[in-house]
């Protein structure tokens, strides 16, 4: 066994960082190349990714004391229990009808798409081009069915289908009736001349089931 008095510390091992420094350089190419990809992949994922939307709200829901002097029979029993109060209450809140019906008030059924070049995004406060039905039917909330709009002027646009086999030319704010009911093509603040919108409309059932 060595003697204590012989060991001797070791000398530290010193980092060269101008050596360190030029393994990395040597790929440098490789480098730039790998941020300006990441860069404009960055670039495409916040330009053409579809927002998500989300809501929250906070509901007070009145609860009828009853005098238990009165109703404890009944409160074995399960009738006109307080706590099933709340659970009907929530149920109707939380019905697919109440959907529809928030559905039908609000033309969330109705969406438009602003044709790009890489991709047709929903425009959900932008749209050039804005629907007014006059007159409804009952086929707007149980069709699904889709048109483009064609801006040709500040005053007309053509209206043709998906395919655009056929098409039709009208004025905007001008009242054209359908099987869907009687409405008007509006133009928005953002109107933009030679933008197609494409116009979706789906039944008020599907559009609640999502």
């Amino acid at each position: 066994m060595q003697p204590l008095s012989n060991l001797s510390p070791q000398p530290e091992q010193s980092i060269d960082i101008h050596e360190q420094l030029s393994k990395f350089l040597k790929h440098w190419k490789w480098i730039v190349l790998s941020v300006l990809v990441a860069m404009v992949g960055a670039y495409f994922i916040i330009r053409y990714s579809v927002p998500q939307y989300g809501m929250s709200t906070t509901i007070l829901i009145k609860d009828d004391k009853k005098d238990e002097s009165e109703l404890g029979v009944f409160s074995d029993l399960g009738i006109f229990s307080g706590k099933n109060n709340i659970e009907n209450e929530t149920a109707i809140l939380s019905s697919r009808t109440l959907s529809q019906n928030v559905i039908k008030q609000l033309g969330f059924n109705v969406s438009y798409f602003v044709e790009g070049r890489i991709i047709s995004p929903e425009s959900y406060k932008n749209s050039p081009v804005k629907i007014l039905f006059v007159e409804v039917n009952e086929a707007l909330f149980t069709k699904d069915t889709s048109f483009i709009i064609s801006p040709i002027s500040d005053n007309q646009f053509e209206l043709s289908d998906i395919l655009k086999d056929h098409t039709r030319k009208f004025a905007f704010g001008q009242k054209i009736a359908c099987s869907l009911g009687t409405f008007m093509v509006m133009k928005s603040t953002n109107h933009v001349q030679d933008e197609d919108v494409t116009v979706r409309i789906n039944s008020v059932e599907a559009k609640a089931a999502q």
